[in-house]
Formats: structure tokens, sequence, C-alpha cells
């Protein structure tokens, strides 16, 4: 029943929570198959309700991630999500690496995360000013500008700007 196990097989890849399946078959007349599930990671926030998200920006239905999970709010304008739909990975993959790189190159405590589809992902930080990174390109010279500018003006004097890393050749402070 070839057919049968091709059908079990695509019903569970379907599932949300899927990560991935992989299908073998058993003989004479077995299907074997091994699904790895998704974990929640944090939430997208979008238009006042909070969606579970995993670490691809997938959301997910009826579980709840870590304590203390990051949480990325969409500015971007109102809609709704559904389990199984997926969020700006991107912007979920860089989030997930800033919050791990950011504290201990810059020791700076990002207080907020923020997505908008026009400026990509927005940190908020413990010293009072906003940082637009955009996308995941060039994070290292992204986060080597950040530094640099940082030095230059003082951390003290950014509070209250807005450093815009988006553009490589034109770093903006304003």
């Amino acid at each position: 029943h070839r057919q049968g196990g091709e059908h079990y097989y695509q019903s569970i890849v379907a599932l949300p929570l899927v990560k991935a399946a992989q299908a073998s078959l058993r003989w004479p007349n077995k299907v074997r198959i091994e699904v790895t599930e998704r974990t929640a990671w944090g939430y997208w926030e979008l238009a006042g309700t909070s969606y579970v998200i995993d670490d691809e920006g997938v959301v997910l239905p009826d579980v709840k991630p870590p304590e203390g999970a990051p949480i990325v709010y969409d500015v971007g304008g109102p809609t709704v999500l559904a389990p199984g739909d997926r969020v700006d990975t991107d912007a979920v993959r860089l989030a997930r690496s800033l919050l791990a790189s950011v504290p201990e190159q810059l020791s700076l405590t990002i207080m907020r995360l923020e997505y908008t589809p026009e400026k990509g992902l927005t940190l908020v930080t413990d010293a009072g000013y906003r940082v637009v990174m955009g996308d995941s390109q060039n994070i290292d010279y992204k986060l080597a500008v950040w530094r640099t500018v940082e030095e230059d003006v003082g951390r003290g004097a950014m509070a209250g700007h807005v450093l815009d890393l988006r553009f490589r050749d034109r770093p903006a402070l304003q």
C-alpha cells in the first residue's frame, strides 16, 4: 500500500508543528515515518495578537515558548496569522543572532525588537537609542560600524537618536 503510506506522509508533513519527516519502506508492507518537530522560540506580536513562532518564523499552534522568550513587534500593519503561516524568516534569524551577539560585543541589552516590511528589523537598546538593522546581510560589518559610531559619538550622546545601518555605504545617525 505504497499510495496509502504516501498519503499519511503528506498529511504529516503538512502539520504546522512538523519541521521535517522522513519516510522509509519496511518489508513487506510497512512504512516508517520519522518526524522532527518544530520547537517554540518566541513571539511575533502583530496588531495586538501574540503568535508563537519557531526559529524559522513558522507560526505554531497550542505551544508556548520558554520563559522570557523574545518578542518581535511587527508594527508594519494589521493582519491575521494562522498556524503554519511563516513570518519574515530573515528577521527571526537576525533577531536570534543579535540577541546573542549584541550584549557580548557591545555591552548593550536589546530592550525591544521591532519589524516592518519596509525597514526590516529595528532594535531598541537599553542606552535609549534605536538601531535599524534591516536584514541579516553584512551583519558583522553592521556590528563593526555600530561599534565605531558609538565610540566616535559616545553612548550617552546617542540617546534619543536612530542609527540606520541598512545601507552599507552610508550609515546614518538621525
